[in-house]
């Protein structure tokens, strides 16, 4: 990247701090994107774990429930 942007943009005192600005400015982005991906897939596999936890505890209960029934 740094070749493509050295060869086409003319010689002047921030060259290189201006790409260099806009590297980090695109990492930054790219950090912050990756983070909301995870974050709204966390929340996702969070909710599903909470629905399986509680079908989960349902089906205990009336599992409970026919055992004691039985006996």
């Amino acid at each position: 990247m740094w070749n493509l942007y050295d060869q086409n943009v003319p010689e002047f005192s921030e060259k290189c701090l201006i790409f260099l600005n806009g590297k980090a400015q695109f990492l930054n982005d790219l950090l912050y994107f990756v983070h909301g991906n995870l974050d709204s897939e966390m929340q996702a596999t969070t909710k599903t774990l909470n629905e399986l936890q509680d079908r989960n505890h349902g089906s205990i209960q009336e599992a409970k429930e026919q055992f004691r029934l039985e006996k």
